[in-house]
């Protein structure tokens, strides 16, 4: 392991003992922002191209910091990684249709300014580049998105009670917001708010490396 390598793998071990701690005040105190602006952030940090590993789609070593944990934490820990690649997918969208009507925009250029004909053509091929390049990467984060939800799915189904496997469903496959699951379920939020906590401890999380069956 080189230098920036153990330097890139103490930062996220660091943000992982920050995010633990944030969500232990959030355990305490619900209602304290700063506390739930830090996971947050730290939760968007952990699913961004310096900490995603290649093949799983779950960085290795956030893996082994999850394997560390307990409790309820662990759980969200487990959970929240596919809203965040789900928005970091809308993001991309987002960016791809800017990029096809700047293209767009070149081609009228093109048409309508023939003396800088040739700069033009550089200019669509950047854009066009950039178009192919932003697909693949939607692509991969699609197929990853993919894999982290039957992961999810699996460690639902191992809830036996209905009513906490459907509102794990709702929360970390749906994304639902919680006066959304109040309203599906029929309840308040504050009772949500308990039947979440009865859920994430009736979860059974797998070892680190192994698969449900």
């Amino acid at each position: 392991m080189n230098g920036y390598q153990a330097l890139a793998n103490g930062i996220i071990e660091q943000a992982v003992k920050d995010y633990r701690e944030a969500l232990r005040r959030l355990k305490k105190h619900p209602d304290d922002k700063a506390a739930m602006k830090e996971a947050m952030e730290l939760e968007e940090f952990f699913h961004s191209s310096c900490v995603w590993g290649t093949d799983t789609g779950r960085s290795r070593l956030f893996d082994r910091q999850i394997e560390e944990g307990d409790g309820e934490m662990t759980t969200k820990e487990y959970l929240n990684p596919a809203y965040w690649l789900d928005r970091r997918i809308d993001s991309k969208l987002e960016q791809l249709s800017a990029l096809k009507d700047m293209a767009t925009k070149t081609t009228s250029i093109m048409s309508d300014d023939v003396v800088s004909h040739t700069r033009n053509v550089h200019s669509m091929q950047d854009v066009i580049a950039k178009i192919i390049d932003m697909q693949a990467e939607i692509n991969a984060d699609i197929d990853r998105l993919v894999d982290l939800k039957r992961d999810i799915m699996q460690v639902v189904k191992t809830v036996d009670d209905p009513e906490l496997q459907t509102l794990l469903e709702l929360r970390y496959l749906c994304f639902k917001d919680w006066q959304d699951i109040a309203y599906s379920m029929h309840c308040t939020e504050s009772n949500v708010f308990k039947v979440h906590s009865k859920a994430l401890q009736a979860v059974k999380l797998p070892k680190l490396g192994s698969e449900f069956q």
